[in-house]
């Protein structure tokens, strides 16, 4: 049930087996994760609200092509969870379909994996292991609501500009009434 209803796992602790977790290790080590917060753990999935954005660690800088049409395509869904899903299967949600914003936004669409059966491993008499059924695990897609926020602030500016063109417009047109 982890899958839907977000139960929050801490880190494994360095006795533990990382199994597969993701390795960052090799990634801003020293830096933390923006505030010097530890990212939450969500089944085998990372999920950090806030990241390194300092200048000096990027590169290829340029401004989006992404815009407020962009964001206009993204339609937002009421939906329930598949019973077989969630322990609320009655729940009503508000969101974004993954498969439809993959096509849209696809820098805000991860894939992970759920644990659907367990594996069976046997152990011969001196405790060598043998998979007799591998695990079976189902990809899922997932919206990453932290990538949406940059389109959603260029689609603010978009409408600024927008508007402020609108405002010059409309005060031509009323210093051409007044002649």
């Amino acid at each position: 049930d982890f899958f839907y209803t977000y139960n929050l796992v801490s880190k494994p602790s360095a006795e533990q087996d990382w199994g597969s977790y993701p390795s960052y290790s090799h990634l801003f080590s020293d830096l933390g994760h923006g505030s010097n917060s530890d990212p939450a753990y969500i089944g085998n999935e990372i999920i950090d609200t806030s990241s390194p954005s300092d200048a000096k660690f990027k590169r290829n800088i340029t401004d989006t092509s992404f815009s407020i049409n962009d964001l206009m395509k993204i339609e937002i869904k009421d939906y329930q969870y598949k019973p077989e899903y969630t322990q609320y299967p009655n729940i009503f949600h508000t969101g974004i379909i993954a498969n439809d914003l993959q096509s849209i936004y696809p820098n805000a669409v991860g894939t992970g994996k759920r644990l659907v059966k367990e594996a069976v491993v046997e152990y011969d008499s001196e405790g060598n292991a043998e998979v007799i059924e591998p695990e079976v695990a189902e990809e899922y897609l997932y919206v990453k609501y932290n990538e949406l926020v940059p389109l959603l602030i260029k689609s603010v500016q978009d409408i600024k500009l927008e508007n402020e063109r609108l405002a010059q417009e409309i005060q031509i047109l009323k210093e051409a009434m007044k002649q």
